[in-house]
C-alpha cells in the first residue's frame, strides 16, 4: 500500500525537476543576447546546458536515497549548507 505523501514527495520531486529543465532550456531563446553582453561563443552558452544533464546523472541517485529514507524536510534541506560554502 502506498501512503498518499509519497505521491506528494514524488509530485514536489517532479515538479523541481521540471522547473530546473525550463531554466536550462530558457537559455536557448536568448544565446545571441548573451553571446553579444557577454562576449561568449554560442559553443560555452549550449555547455550550459549540458552541465544540467551530466550534474543530474551522478546527483540524482543520492537525491532520491536521501528523500527516500530520511524524509522530505531533510531531503530538501540538506544541500544548503553546501551552498553557504561557495
Amino acid at each position: 500500500m502506498t501512503y498518499g505523501y509519497r505521491w506528494f514527495e514524488l509530485f514536489l520531486y517532479c515538479i523541481g525537476i521540471m522547473m530546473n529543465m525550463v531554466c536550462w532550456m530558457s537559455l536557448t531563446p536568448i544565446a545571441e543576447a548573451l553571446k553579444n553582453a557577454y562576449g561568449v561563443s554560442s559553443v560555452e552558452i549550449a555547455s550550459m546546458g549540458f552541465t544540467f544533464m551530466l550534474v543530474f546523472i551522478p546527483f540524482n541517485f543520492p537525491a532520491t536515497w536521501m528523500l527516500d529514507y530520511k524524509g522530505l524536510r531533510i531531503g530538501v534541506s540538506a544541500p544548503f549548507p553546501l551552498l553557504t560554502i561557495c
